[in-house]
């Protein structure tokens, strides 16, 4: 198992990083990992709270559709206890198991948040290294064989997340297409009207002072654009993925889709930015309706691709 090849795909976050690592370790596809990544979801909730943090790209669960769509089961190790975790860990590497680690990444000495903000990251640990030192992948920051000793090991709080093969099962894109977007506009709570309540929010009261607080440095880092940044990934990626359907099992209508939804992800992206420019001085407040009408143009552009999708598939 310790042939990893790891590498960072520009539109996947650290675990999605870790998970194609994984994969292809295992000589599995991950694509469909993303089978329910098109989402956003927004809580109105505690108006004192930041935006950023009741503003979501949605529950995707990545590591479910790994399981469901490629036959790569998961187990979580949830103990709070870090001795046992260790142990978890030495006794799955002894066995040349590797193991996904669920950490904080302020711990994490080649990452650039290290010492600076306490951030979840994702890492492989894939070989022990002697006298309390791990061997850590870790796809999203390089390529090489990281040092992780167990004093940092022990402060990251980390989680030991162990994996193994199931059988794959048949996979018919129509079906799993079309239950992702049936899911999508089920209710008049659906993403897209959660989207244009986010915009009216960031119309009404936005304080772009109030979302950086603590992330003055490292803006990008902060909440709010940390999520914008995942809707964006989230829609390039489904992108991807639609094109993985039709180039695999040969169903080209798909790809006119797939086109479709990377140009929407390219608009969240640019749409992004305007905040972005404003945080950064380079625009005034007066820009924050240009952003709102993007999100809102952007609901309505992919609430009729849904609709579209939802009367060929169901």
């Amino acid at each position: 198992m310790n042939t990893f090849i790891p590498k960072h795909t520009d539109t996947y976050n650290c675990l999605e990083d870790v998970l194609e690592c994984l994969a292809t370790s295992y000589h599995r596809e991950h694509m469909l990992m993303f089978a329910d990544a098109w989402d956003f979801s927004y809580y109105s909730g505690d108006k004192t709270a930041k935006i950023g943090n009741r503003v979501e790209a949605g529950e995707y669960n990545a590591w479910r559709n790994l399981e469901f769509n490629h036959g790569i089961k998961t187990k979580y190790h949830f103990t709070s206890d870090m001795e046992k975790q260790y142990a978890i860990l030495k006794a799955s590497l002894q066995k040349d198991s590797p193991v996904v680690l669920w950490l904080d990444g302020y711990y994490v000495p080649w990452t650039n948040v290290y010492q600076k903000l306490h951030l979840k990251h994702f890492v492989i640990a894939m070989q022990d290294e002697g006298e309390d030192k791990i061997g850590v992948v870790d796809p999203y920051w390089n390529r090489k064989i990281n040092i992780f000793n167990k004093e940092l090991f022990f402060l990251s709080k980390a989680k030991c997340i162990t994996s193994h093969l199931v059988e794959e099962p048949v996979i018919v894109p129509e079906v799993l297409v079309g239950n992702a977007v049936q899911k999508l506009i089920k209710n008049k709570h659906h993403a897209f009207n959660d989207m244009r309540e986010f915009a009216k929010e960031v119309s009404d009261s936005l304080d772009l002072s109030k979302e950086l607080e603590n992330f003055e440095v490292l803006i990008y880092n902060c909440p709010l654009f940390m999520q914008l940044a995942e809707v964006f990934f989230r829609r390039k990626n489904y992108a991807k993925l639609l094109h993985y359907l039709a180039v695999t099992y040969h169903k080209p209508f798909l790809e006119d889709w797939s086109r479709e939804m990377n140009l929407i992800g390219e608009q969240w992206e640019i749409t992004r930015e305007i905040l972005v420019s404003i945080a950064k001085g380079e625009h005034n407040r007066e820009a924050v309706p240009e952003f709102v009408t993007g999100v809102l143009q952007l609901a309505d552009r992919e609430e009729a691709l849904a609709i579209a999708m939802n009367q060929k598939l169901n």
